[in-house]
């Protein structure tokens, strides 16, 4: 199992959680494969030579990576949905296009 490592990233703190939650970390733990991030753990799963290799982190991290595929989210009660900020600076060179920019995020 190809994930971010626990103890540096979100996505690897919110997915070994939910292996705890789940009572499998400790059958899975010598199994897994950590790395630093969400992106250099998909592209050792997109690296692995194993025979059935998965992985967990991020969807955006996965899509970007060649040579896997996203399977699905995480199960509604397992899922973590991270909401993201903007602002226009009050010295931003085109505040008002800035605005209509963020608002067609929205």
């Amino acid at each position: 199992m190809h994930f971010p490592d626990p103890a540096l990233a979100t996505a690897g703190i919110h997915f070994a959680k939910v292996m705890r939650e789940l009572g499998i970390w400790d059958r899975v733990q010598g199994r897994l494969k950590l790395a630093p991030n969400g992106n250099t753990a998909m592209r050792a799963l997109a690296a692995s030579t194993a025979r059935r290799p998965i992985g967990c982190t991020q969807e955006t991290e996965i899509r970007a990576t060649p040579g896997i595929v996203l399977a699905g989210p995480l199960p509604p009660g397992c899922d973590l949905t991270t909401v993201y900020a903007a602002a226009v600076t009050s010295t931003a060179q085109a505040p008002a296009e800035a605005v209509r920019f963020i608002a067609r995020l929205a």
